[in-house]
């Protein structure tokens, strides 16, 4: 049980860290998204 939890977390870890990389390199480029990333 702990150890789904485990890879759970590790999951989100990855995805947030994949996600704000994706939120760098749109403020890097400028647009709209960045706009609706940072109202989130």
């Amino acid at each position: 049980m702990f150890f789904i939890i485990f890879i759970l977390l590790n999951l989100k870890a990855l995805v947030m860290a994949i996600l704000y990389s994706n939120i760098r390199t749109v403020t890097k480029k400028g647009g709209q998204l960045q706009v609706v990333m940072d109202d989130e």
